[in-house]
């Protein structure tokens, strides 16, 4: 799924969702992964699911399972900052059920730090995303341990030198 495709998808599952949820209800689904940074418009590639977090209403499962939204990234959760939820983005479209929202773009950037998988690696490397990053807030993040939430000794060093060698590498 491209841009357009992921799109699509979004008010295809809020369609479906407003069949199945009460009257005005409204739930909340947070966006990560490749599918975040392609809504930002940081990335020009395909992905195969939506990755969320954050949504736990079982009625919805099986759409979202329909649509290939990934509801298992939540695992990657423990790498995220205590505050990420005030950095998120809404995303601008019109929905009759859910509200979408973005993962901000340094928030990203740590989860695909935390991840050994080259193809997270080589998202936050893209031009667009080193460009549009807000460094500042980035360090701030790090440097206040905000992302130390449950690492253990080991996993936070570890974290730390590859945020070392990110910064060195793309910080201009």
């Amino acid at each position: 799924m491209d841009k357009k495709d992921l799109i699509e998808r979004l008010k295809l599952i809020d369609d479906e969702a407003s069949l199945v949820l009460p009257l005005n209800h409204r739930v909340k689904v947070t966006i990560v992964g490749g599918s975040s940074l392609i809504l930002h418009g940081c990335l020009v590639r395909v992905t195969l699911d939506i990755d969320i977090i954050e949504s736990f209403y079982p009625v919805l499962n099986p759409i979202f399972e329909k649509y290939d939204m990934n509801c298992r990234s939540n695992a990657f959760c423990d790498c995220l900052a205590e505050n990420y939820v005030d950095r998120l983005k809404k995303l601008n479209l019109k929905t009759k059920a859910i509200n979408y929202y973005l993962m901000s773009l340094e928030d990203l950037v740590i989860m695909k730090l935390f991840s050994d998988r080259k193809k997270d690696l080589d998202d936050i490397r893209s031009k667009t995303v080193v460009e549009s990053l807000n460094w500042q807030l980035l360090d701030s993040i790090i440097s206040s341990g905000e992302a130390n939430i449950s690492f253990n000794e080991r996993r936070y060093k570890l974290f730390l030198e590859k945020y070392k060698s990110y910064v060195e590498e793309y910080k201009k």
